[in-house]
């Protein structure tokens, strides 16, 4: 699938940027984020069908800044909401696990605020809620951007995150008419606490 091999070449080449890593701008860093969730594209072809309701979204997630510019993350997200078809409310609500692990970018402005921008990949785990209908897990790309400012002489920040993910629908026999890879994103507030790895001198907060 070409969206794996964009995404593992992104990674490979995000390894070998990181090689010279500067202890003292190491560390490891915990997040926990909420906020809204809905999908970007139709289900189908003719564009009668779509999960482009508001929904919510919430997720935990570990990462280690290798150097003041680059850190690797890894995280859960739960998301839910509502099947429409015909801009009609269906009330069949899809739940979604993404588990994920991605190269971060970032570019601290100071000691308060750090931008950021990350690809990666994982997978989606499906599941119909109330419906007699078998999970299915899928492989997913992921990318995202946010911002973070921390708080005067902590280690904690606080921030706001944009995370999108790009996966296709099953293919089988139960699901001959839903078949366009889907798009979906998040939109979360974020809680981060960074923990100084290596002796680092500064009290930064990881994304």
């Amino acid at each position: 699938m070409s969206v794996q091999r964009w995404v593992v070449a992104v990674l490979v080449m995000g390894s070998v940027l990181t090689l010279e890593v500067s202890a003292q701008d190491k560390a490891v860093g915990f997040a926990i984020r909420g906020g809204v969730f809905n999908g970007v594209t139709d289900l189908d072809e003719a564009g009668t069908a779509n999960f482009q309701k508001t929904g919510y979204n919430a997720g935990v997630g570990i990462g280690v800044d290798l150097t003041k510019y680059f850190a690797i993350r890894a995280d859960a997200n739960l998301a839910r909401n509502e099947l429409k078809v015909n801009d009609i409310e269906t009330g069949q609500d899809m739940s979604r696990l993404f588990y994920d692990a991605a190269l971060q970018f970032q570019y601290p402005i100071g000691n308060s605020f750090k931008p950021y921008l990350f690809v990666g990949a994982g997978a989606v785990r499906l599941h119909a809620v109330g419906q007699d209908l078998d999970d299915r897990t899928e492989f997913a790309g992921t990318a995202g951007l946010g911002v973070t400012y921390t708080v005067p002489g902590t280690n904690l920040a606080l921030g706001i995150e944009g995370k999108s993910w790009l996966y296709d629908l099953p293919e089988d026999e139960d699901n001959d008419e839903f078949t366009k890879t889907q798009f979906e994103a998040s939109w979360n507030a974020v809680i981060a606490y960074r923990i100084p790895l290596g002796g680092a001198r500064a009290t930064r907060a990881s994304r």
